[in-house]
């Protein structure tokens, strides 16, 4: 059997409790006779960080598409950085050699 239903008010409601008031998910549903296990499913799918955490995911998917698309096409524009061996994702340097000064002789203290 299914336990009680509860209107989408009520569950928003309850959220604004965690979220805006400050209360613990324990002490919210505990006055209100629901379980803390609903509680956190409705903060989950109500919350008012929700709406943005999806948009960013949306962002986050299509950039994800627009780089592989890059990544196909051969070009200035590839992600591929031309010191950067292919196979490996280790960035090539290139040789460098250490310049030492040259110490010039002192001048001799000719007196």
């Amino acid at each position: 059997m299914s336990g009680k239903r509860y209107t989408d008010e009520f569950k928003i409601e309850a959220v604004r409790q965690v979220t805006d008031r400050g209360y613990s998910v324990s002490e919210v549903a505990e006055r209100l006779g629901v379980t803390a296990h609903s509680l956190y499913a409705w903060l989950k799918k109500f919350s008012p960080n929700q709406a943005k955490d999806q948009e960013l995911d949306e962002a986050q998917r299509n950039m994800h598409r627009h780089l592989a698309r890059l990544d196909e096409c051969p070009g200035p524009h590839t992600r591929r950085h031309p010191g950067r061996d292919q196979s490996s994702s280790e960035l090539r340097l290139p040789a460098f050699r250490w310049i030492t000064p040259v110490m010039s002789a002192g001048r001799s203290g000719g007196a």
